[in-house]
């Protein structure tokens, strides 16, 4: 686990004063051992604990603080990790760069993202709408167009034509 420290095939990790992989490697084994407490269900109780209210932190928390806090205070761990963000920064740029055809092709096969969501407004203006008079002539002509066209069936099964449903909902065609 180790090897991977200074980035695999440069033999970096060879580098690597002593001092810092073992500091590197107590933070692995804290994680490990903080992982395994929660497979272990032993850490629910200390997260319900302090979901529910605001107490004094356990002194296994505390001295896990004050470790991370040291190792990261440490200037040869902290110079070490500055050159290997920078490595990995570099590496992630260089694949950016190789794969960004293949990234954006992708991406416009996936039809769009957030932000191309048509937005649908359901605020009206009285001037967006219908007078009456207005309402009234689109009314008759959808009559004098439709009257005829079956639309759905009733109760019997019976085909029931645009005209018969306006007029059985108070439509006057005369008017």
């Amino acid at each position: 686990m180790m090897r991977n420290l200074g980035g695999g095939d440069s033999g970096h990790a060879k580098n690597v004063p002593r001092d810092i992989v073992e500091c590197l490697r107590e933070i692995v084994e804290m994680r490990e051992e903080m992982k395994n407490e929660r497979k272990n269900g032993m850490g629910k109780e200390a997260m319900k604990e302090s979901e529910t209210e605001v107490g004094e932190p356990s002194e296994v928390g505390v001295a896990r603080i004050r470790k991370v806090w040291e190792i990261a205070k440490n200037p040869d761990v902290a110079a070490f990790c500055r050159v290997r963000l920078g490595l990995l920064e570099s590496k992630y740029d260089v694949w950016s760069l190789e794969s960004r055809d293949m990234e954006m092709i992708e991406q416009q096969g996936l039809g769009g993202d957030f932000l191309t969501v048509p937005k649908v407004d359901t605020h009206l203006h009285n001037s967006a709408m219908m007078t009456a008079k207005q309402l009234s002539k689109y009314m008759h002509y959808v009559y004098e167009r439709d009257k005829d066209r079956v639309h759905g069936k009733d109760k019997e099964g019976r085909g029931v034509t645009i005209g018969e449903t306006m007029i059985r909902n108070g439509f006057q065609p005369e008017r």
